[in-house]
């Protein structure tokens, strides 16, 4: 999540050779991780 706003910055893909990573990429990421947090809170 703290790497968030680097990721999402083209300035770092300019520099690099890395894909560009799409935002619905970030949001599925954040709801699997959200649900992942909730079950095992919940355990």
């Amino acid at each position: 999540m703290l790497l968030m706003p680097i990721a999402g910055s083209k300035r770092f893909y300019r520099r690099t050779s890395l894909p560009l990573i799409e935002g619905w990429m970030f949001l599925s990421a954040a709801i699997v991780l959200c649900v992942l947090g909730a079950l095992i809170d919940a355990l």
